[in-house]
């Protein structure tokens, strides 16, 4: 009977590869995606807008961008822009992975049906060797009677 060898996986995850194959450009994107998306953003933001304010106050007499903070509102709208962009790049890009690790299951699952059921096909044609084995032998072990006879040991 031939044996039955378990599917050979990858010692690397599908996780590890994917991350593996990103360009630097996407990490870069990746990381400034998720910084955009923490508190520590909108702390930096508010230090930021806060700070433009006081200098371009009359206070500090450092004034470059008089109210209505053209130039900041300029500035804003970009950032807005760029953070937008990137955020639909890691989103195409997380649909992409996550079609990668949904063929990557159902690659790993069709593998361990054919594995589980080729094991099925064998532990099923153990039972019907042996049951035949134990018919046959099961005649001898009886008298004419039905009644099993004593064995010598």
């Amino acid at each position: 009977m031939p044996q039955v060898k378990p599917p050979i996986t990858d010692q690397r995850n599908w996780h590890e590869k994917h991350k593996d194959s990103l360009s630097r450009t996407d990490r870069i994107a990746d990381k400034i995606t998720a910084f955009a998306g923490t508190v520590h953003f909108i702390y930096l933001h508010i230090i930021w807008w806060a700070s433009w304010f006081v200098i371009n106050s009359h206070l500090l007499h450092l004034t470059f961008d008089k109210y209505p903070y053209n130039l900041l509102t300029m500035i804003l709208s970009l950032e807005a822009i760029l953070l937008a962009t990137l955020i639909m790049i890691s989103q195409n890009r997380q649909a992409a992975r996550d079609k990668i690790q949904a063929e990557h299951q159902y690659e790993h699952q069709e593998m361990e049906l054919k594995f589980n059921t080729k094991l099925t096909e064998d532990i099923h044609s153990l039972i019907k060797t042996s049951s035949r084995k134990i018919t046959v032998t099961t005649p001898q072990l009886r008298d004419k009677s039905g009644k099993f006879k004593k064995v010598a040991k």
